[in-house]
């Protein structure tokens, strides 16, 4: 369902009933805004199209699949300390997140035990929050971190444009949307 909204329109109580009567809520993994997918709970500030999209459409799935990538990231840097990552996208049939281990390789024996992780994880309920910042705020983050694939990925993106997203302790500069919290 596509539902047009105002900032100052009445009726967003009424659609916003209609749609949680449906239970579409519950589901709901991120939003169409204007034909662009965003976080199911970024601040719509101006008129607007919203379509609410769960597990079935397309966009849902990429900001389930990119969430799941974050976790892990979190996991990864829990059970690693020191790992550097590069870039953690959604793909057609999921998602994947170059790391580096530094002399190390990760063996097919290991993959449980970051799955497990994933799993405590994502019970702790954690909200991914996007936060803007700055192109030199968020290139001192990653420098402080040692994170020079960050820092790399960073330099070209347009400062004004740049979002950081956290959720637990891993923080990342992505364009991509989120599910609301680690446990969807």
């Amino acid at each position: 369902m596509v539902v047009p909204l105002t900032t100052h329109d009445s009726r967003l109580t009424t659609h916003v009933s209609l749609i949680s009567r449906s239970h579409v809520l519950t589901f709901s993994r991120s939003a169409k805004v204007n034909g662009e997918i965003w976080d199911a709970n970024r601040p719509i500030n101006s008129d607007s199209t919203l379509q609410l999209l769960t597990w079935n459409d397309e966009g849902g799935k990429f900001a389930f699949w990119h969430s799941s990538a974050h976790l892990m990231a979190e996991a990864l840097e829990a059970i690693y300390p020191g790992v550097k990552f590069g870039i953690g996208p959604p793909i057609e049939s999921g998602y994947y997140y170059d790391v580096d281990l530094g002399d190390r390789a990760l063996t097919p024996d290991e993959l449980p035990a970051i799955e497990a992780k994933m799993l405590e994880l994502a019970r702790l309920k954690n909200e991914f929050v996007r936060k803007n910042i700055s192109k030199a705020d968020a290139i001192a983050y990653f420098t402080d971190k040692g994170d020079e694939y960050k820092i790399e990925l960073l330099q070209d993106l347009t400062d004004g444009e740049i979002h950081l997203v956290s959720a637990g302790r891993i923080c990342r500069p992505v364009p991509w949307p989120h599910i609301p919290n680690t446990e969807k």
